[in-house]
């Protein structure tokens, strides 16, 4: 995953500290859920109101509004309540883990992510210092960002916040049938009904996909079909986009069969769809 790191600190501004790659992570850390309740479920006082204000923001631009996430709020106030401990807003733990770690610990299933991080008096100067940082501005405005979990937790003082900010892309949750049934009716439309699908072939593959997910690889060369034919591995955020050249091998086959498994691996450790299709010679 590719990240780029801002940062921002200074007497007058809050710390502030951003993460932003392929998938952006937002965090903001405060002292504890706020009236409301706060961090899991729906937002206490302070992180609703950091959440309007963001809105405000995208609103003045054309962008649609963020969703609240229950289980994004619950990373960032975690990490919010780590940064206190520390006595420092960074986007690293106290045990070195990053925005990526803490998202793969929680589960999420996520195409994209972004993460800001701030010390300050107030939300309100929280939100105005990071909205004047390049870096951190970008993810509030980033339309991708269809979610954000907020963070905040007091700095030991009578009104400082530690705030964590955490934007994401969420995918849905498909189970595996879920997953191959997008892929089938993907099949089916791009071969304008035909051809039809080999059950036999399909339990093959179903196995063949999920050693190269444990494999962390996509090479299908060891895999041969009886009375020729294609096969093509991908992965993907969306099991249902067949890539074009899978797709134009359909037309006039025999069959096909197909395999696809949601799996985390080390070159995905967020999780992707793995999904393997062979094509019968017609």
């Amino acid at each position: 995953m590719n990240i780029r790191r801002a940062a921002v600190r200074g007497l007058s501004a809050p710390c502030l500290c951003a993460v932003l790659s392929a998938a952006v992570w937002t965090c903001a850390a405060t002292a504890g859920p706020t009236e409301g309740g706060g961090g899991a479920g729906a937002p206490g006082t302070g992180e609703a109101g950091m959440l309007a204000l963001m809105n405000e923001e995208r609103a003045r631009q054309g962008i649609a509004p963020l969703a609240w996430s229950g289980e994004l709020a619950r990373v960032a106030m975690s990490h919010a309540a780590d940064m206190r401990i520390a006595g420092r807003a960074s986007p690293r733990s106290r045990d070195g883990s990053t925005l990526e770690d803490r998202l793969v610990d929680s589960g999420i299933r996520i195409k994209a992510a972004a993460e800001n991080v701030a010390q300050a008096g107030d939300v309100v100067t929280a939100h105005r210092g990071l909205m004047d940082s390049k870096g951190h501005r970008a993810n509030i405005l980033d339309p991708r960002f269809g979610h954000v979990g907020i963070g905040l937790v007091s700095d030991g003082t009578r009104e400082g916040v530690y705030v964590v900010q955490n934007f994401a892309v969420i995918l849905p949750e498909l189970s595996d049938a879920g997953g191959e049934a997008r892929v089938r009716e993907a099949i089916r439309s791009a071969a304008g009904g035909g051809p039809g699908e080999i059950p036999a072939l399909s339990e093959r593959l179903r196995r063949e996909v999920e050693l190269l997910a444990a494999k962390d690889s996509i090479d299908v060369d060891h895999i041969h079909l009886d009375g020729g034919g294609w096969i093509g591995a991908w992965t993907g955020s969306e099991p249902g986009e067949v890539p074009r050249g899978a797709r134009a091998r359909l037309k006039g086959s025999g069959g096909f069969g197909l395999g696809c498994v949601f799996r985390k691996s080390g070159s995905y450790p967020l999780g992707t769809w793995w999904v393997i299709l062979a094509v019968v010679n017609g």
